[in-house]
């Protein structure tokens, strides 16, 4: 009998991590292929993903608490990137070059953020 306790809750951190890496992983797909528009709209619809995205993550079910940390983190991020992308349309348009390199920077954080996160996330689903 303990064997197929053990059997379900691997199967059910699998099924949690699972869960947490297909947003992770639709949302990235959908930033490669618009990361190099130049089409506001595509850029301000992307935020709007990230918003989205963000919504997902907090309301996926997870009892793994390390693995509500995660999904919380991954959230942070995915609104992180969904407002500073709006900040850098809007100094696009007012053509402020110092706000846009704060947010192109700001960006770039996040994404380096995201990398370690998902890395470190993925190193705890395997140990698992």
């Amino acid at each position: 009998m303990t064997n197929l306790i053990l059997v379900s809750c691997s199967d059910d951190m699998v099924s949690q991590c699972t869960k947490i890496i297909l947003i992770t992983q639709a949302i990235a797909k959908e930033s490669k292929t618009n990361r190099q528009t130049e089409d506001l709209q595509k850029t301000l619809h992307m935020a709007d993903s990230f918003d989205k995205a963000a919504d997902k993550m907090r309301n996926l079910s997870i009892s793994d608490d390390d693995l509500v940390k995660y999904k919380s983190e991954f959230a942070d991020i995915y609104q992180g990137y969904a407002r500073t992308t709006r900040q850098f349309i809007s100094a696009l348009q007012e053509k402020d070059i110092n706000t846009i390199k704060l947010m192109q920077h700001q960006l770039q954080q996040l994404g380096k953020k995201e990398q370690k996160m998902g890395n470190r996330m993925n190193n705890y689903c395997k140990a698992k």
